[in-house]
């Protein structure tokens, strides 16, 4: 039985699904969301309710995982297929 991969997917349906799983794993859509999962982690390591380093957390800590997540893609992305980088950027825009 074969064992269908990744890399067997066509380049722009690559550039899709990676486009697609990011921003759905990330979730800018749902700052409310952010807000649950930071406080709650913020709450587990003792701390008291700051509304305002939550409200920083949220609008920064996403954005900086969106960053860490694009750059591994790309990096990780020129090695497997330079044409797939070229997709990607312009789907992204």
């Amino acid at each position: 039985m074969k064992n269908l991969s990744f890399l067997v997917l066509g380049d722009t349906i690559k550039a899709f699904s990676i486009l697609l799983v990011t921003d759905l794993w990330i979730g800018f859509h749902s700052p409310h969301g952010w807000e649950l999962m930071i406080s709650s982690v913020y709450n587990d390591f003792g701390l008291t309710h700051n509304d305002q380093i939550i409200s920083g957390l949220v609008s920064t800590f996403p954005i900086i995982l969106d960053t860490i997540m694009k750059y591994w893609i790309f990096h990780y992305l020129n090695c497997v297929s330079p044409s797939l980088v070229v997709i990607y950027h312009s789907m992204n825009e």
